[in-house]
């Protein structure tokens, strides 16, 4: 059987993950992080990210490749390995396009053959979960068995308890 943890419960499981999270989590500015609240309900630990904070949820999930559709038909500047600078122009058909693999004229390597003008895809560093993961380790390593008890009496077991408690008297 299982027994949903009672509000007082989530409560500190939902806090300390959010504390974790304003530790561990990637930061454009304090502002967003700060931003991010706990939320809870019986049985339910939830971490509330507001719409400004969005770009933490990209970095939590991830994000895959896209083509950078935004940079079509405009002229780009691109740093050179010898650090000059060389201007390209992104033409609308070659946005997201795998080039033909060839070599190169000038020293005769192969081309890798990677898509052109595509924003990289981001592996998902999944901190939110982790971090409630993490809190609710700290939780059941520091919760005494009369908390236990009293999160029981506070659950839909609380006549069984109260039995057990009362040696079986009414």
């Amino acid at each position: 059987m299982r027994i949903p943890l009672p509000s007082m419960a989530t409560q500190q499981i939902a806090r300390r993950a959010v504390e974790i999270i304003k530790t561990t989590a990637p930061k454009k500015t304090a502002k967003a992080v700060n931003a991010i609240t706990p939320s809870w309900q019986d049985g339910i630990v939830e971490i509330e990210i507001p719409p400004d904070a969005e770009y933490i949820l990209q970095y939590d999930q991830g994000k895959q490749a896209e083509p950078m559709t935004d940079v079509a038909g405009r002229v780009i500047p691109i740093r050179e390995p010898d650090g000059t600078i060389a201007f390209r122009k992104v033409s609308t058909n070659k946005v997201g396009q795998i080039p033909i693999v060839n070599r190169a004229a000038e020293d005769g390597q192969i081309s890798d053959g990677r898509p052109m003008w595509v924003r990289q895809a981001q592996p998902a560093l999944s901190f939110i979960d982790t971090s409630v993961e993490r809190s609710t380790a700290e939780w059941e390593r520091t919760v005494k068995p009369d908390d236990i008890i009293k999160i029981l009496q506070q659950s839909n077991v609380a006549e069984f308890i109260n039995t057990i408690m009362t040696g079986g008297r009414y």
